[in-house]
């Protein structure tokens, strides 16, 4: 079993191999430790996987977040679903960070593992999909749907759902992805009481608020917990459509 010095140099030297991208030097650094495992009995290699840097992040994460995708496929042979759960200070997991910044490749092979990290949120309750659909990831969104559509519902602290935000910000592509896989979620409202259209006459895309409508024309009557309906905040924006 390493000392506390050694053990903190190997877990500082795994995090500068990680971040460079050098898989030879992550695989001698992991395979010393295997050999040293055998001989003492010890959880050496998952102790050092669950390690985490000033920031927070483990190797895996760091892998994750800069797309090294040889590095991920060797570091997760070494890794559990817990693993993969620990969260850096930037306050996500390996597997939403991945998604956030639309790591494709390693966001399918995650889900092939473990599906259920499509429910595992930040503190503000934002999801992988949240943060993948916000940003645009298509595929990424996609590919968490056909993971786990049931995600689709879950709703951040504000109450805002994925809709509420992509219509906002015009993300046609999604917008349409998310009302094919449950037109449901075009009716959940926010913590102000405000649904998606309420949100998508903020902005300057009218396909999204004709998308909104399509789904579900009902919600053109809604109101808000002021008191306003979609029409009414589009009138003080002196938007046309």
């Amino acid at each position: 079993m390493e000392s506390k010095p050694l053990r903190f140099l190997t877990q500082q030297s795994l995090f500068v191999a990680v971040r460079s991208g050098e898989l030879e030097a992550v695989k001698q650094i992991l395979e010393k430790l295997k050999k040293d495992e055998a001989c003492d009995g010890s959880s050496a290699v998952y102790d050092l996987m669950a390690a985490q840097s000033e920031s927070g992040a483990t190797a895996f994460y760091i892998a994750a977040e800069n797309n090294f995708n040889e590095v991920f496929e060797y570091l997760i042979k070494f890794c559990d679903v817990e693993i993969v759960k620990i969260r850096s200070k930037s306050d996500m997991n390996a597997f939403h960070v991945a998604a956030k910044f639309g790591h494709l490749g390693i966001v399918k092979e995650l889900l092939g593992l473990w599906p259920e990290l499509c429910g595992v949120c930040d503190s503000t309750n934002t999801s992988p999909l949240y943060s993948a659909a916000v940003k645009g990831h298509l595929e990424v969104v996609n590919a968490i749907l056909n993971a786990d559509a049931s995600c689709i519902r879950i709703v951040r602290k504000n109450g805002k759902t994925a809709l509420h935000t992509a219509v906002r910000y015009g993300l046609i592509d999604i917008v349409k992805a998310l009302i094919d896989c449950d037109q449901g979620i075009v009716g959940i409202k926010d913590k102000k009481g405000q649904t998606a259209l309420h949100m998508a006459v903020k902005g300057q895309c009218p396909a999204v608020v004709d998308e909104l409508l399509f789904a579900n024309h009902s919600i053109l009557n809604e109101r808000d917990k002021k008191g306003n309906t979609a029409l009414h905040i589009a009138t003080r924006k002196s938007r046309a459509q």
